[in-house]
């Protein structure tokens, strides 16, 4: 209708192409669900979805094309771009953006030398492929990014000639990093705007040393895999007072005993607390939960016979104990202890699992055509074969002991089997 003022049009594009999650400084906004809400920040088939649409909505009209391609509300991968100009354009008005790599000179893109690697060596001769191609690209500076994903990391050999991120990316407020040097911590120094953070630390020798403790005023959200134990210690001098959600991967730790220091110094505001230990016993001393008196969520991935974990007081505020999806083995344990919290933990009121009610369908209903089992009704103890790392019988029994104890108890998706069955009208 050409009467419509251009203006509802361009309205009608935003309300289209923003979507309000995925576009957020923070995936944890107020009133979301802990356990869901960084799966939905972070979904590549959604994020691609909308790119998908933007498609569509260009192929309108000449005028749609203009309108669409103005609208700031964008997630790019230059690397999946083959048009230059385009490229460049559209990287430059980009609010999320997704590199493979960054370097942290005045170009951003990593010398040869620097990766013996030989999968890496070919992305690197294929950015600077791409540095032939669009040298522009490499020695931009994003405006307009807000979020911003660097898959295989920053690399910095030359650290009195590094330029701080923020002189590459002005406007960044959420920063996810596969792999970091130490040699290039220094790079977030001026990082005072960062609300997410995410870093995956690579120490290489051990006697290397963060070079100054860092500073990040704003910062509600930080996700952290270091290699051991030990790497946590550089961190407790970093100054993070608004910290409310922290997930943190330790891989490489034969039982793991939650390092006090670091605990005590990131625990006073902390809401949200995922760790990932990697089929490792977990165990924490009795004042963890004095550590973090406003904790409402904490999740594991590993709850082995060994496990170890104290009730929370009678008046702490942890509502929710959650479960990562790790290997067959810990899934059977992790399960039937988290059974025994259902029934001790008298502060929690939801247990948030890691499988899917639709996919458990789907499977339920092939592997038996006949007469799919009734989760509603009660079945044998533990003892039996277990079926995979989302074993049906493992999850109707929680499911029982949830109801036992007047629990509520989720999937990945938040939803309980209940609200699954009536959202999708589906019948076994």
């Amino acid at each position: 209708n050409q009467k419509v003022p251009v203006e509802i049009w361009q309205e009608i594009i935003n309300h289209v192409l923003c979507d309000p999650i995925v576009f957020l400084d923070d995936p944890y906004y107020p009133g979301c669900n802990l356990h869901t809400a960084y799966n939905e920040w972070d979904d590549r088939k959604r994020l691609c979805k909308l790119e998908v649409q933007r498609g569509t909505l260009r192929l309108v009209s000449r005028s749609w094309k203009v309108l669409v391609d103005s609208n700031r509300w964008r997630y790019f991968e230059p690397s999946r771009c083959k048009n230059m100009t385009q490229q460049l354009d559209w990287a430059l008005s980009t609010r999320r953006l997704d590199f493979h790599h960054v370097c942290s000179g005045g170009e951003h893109i990593p010398r040869d030398e620097d990766y013996p690697d030989a999968y890496e060596r070919w992305i690197v001769g294929w950015t600077h492929q791409i540095k032939l191609q669009n040298p522009e690209l490499c020695s931009a500076t994003f405006e307009q990014a807000t979020i911003v994903h660097i898959q295989k990391g920053i690399k910095s050999n030359s650290p009195n000639h590094d330029t701080p991120i923020e002189r590459i990316f002005p406007r960044l407020r959420a920063l996810s990093v596969g792999k970091y040097n130490v040699l290039s911590m220094h790079l977030l120094g001026v990082s005072t705007r960062l609300t997410f953070l995410s870093l995956r630390l690579v120490t290489g020798i051990e006697d290397e040393k963060y070079e100054i403790p860092l500073s990040f005023p704003s910062l509600r959200t930080l996700h952290l895999e270091t290699g051991y134990e030990r790497d946590l210690d550089p961190l407790v001098q970093w100054k993070m007072p608004l910290l409310a959600h922290v997930e943190l991967k330790v891989p490489f730790t034969q039982e793991y005993y939650p390092h006090t220091a670091f605990f005590k110094h990131i625990g006073k505001n902390l809401i949200r607390l995922n760790l990932y230990t990697y089929e490792k016993s977990h165990r924490h001393p009795e004042k963890y939960w004095e550590w973090m008196p406003r904790l409402e969520y904490i999740s594991v991935t590993s709850l082995t016979p060994n496990w170890g974990l104290f009730p929370p007081p009678p008046d702490h505020p942890l509502r929710t104990f959650g479960l990562v999806e790790e290997s067959i083995r810990s899934m059977i344990w992790s399960r039937k202890n988290t059974g025994d919290i259902a029934g001790k933990w008298k502060t929690i009121s939801t247990i948030a699992d890691c499988h899917s009610w639709e996919e458990l369908t789907k499977w339920l209903k092939v592997t038996f055509p006949d007469k799919p089992p009734d989760l509603d009704k009660l079945i044998k103890g533990y003892d039996h074969a277990h079926r995979g790392v989302h074993c049906w019988e493992c999850i109707h029994l929680l499911l029982w002991k949830c109801k036992e104890n007047g629990l509520r108890y989720e999937d990945r998706t938040g939803r309980t089997w209940a609200e699954y069955l009536h959202a999708e009208g589906v019948q076994l």
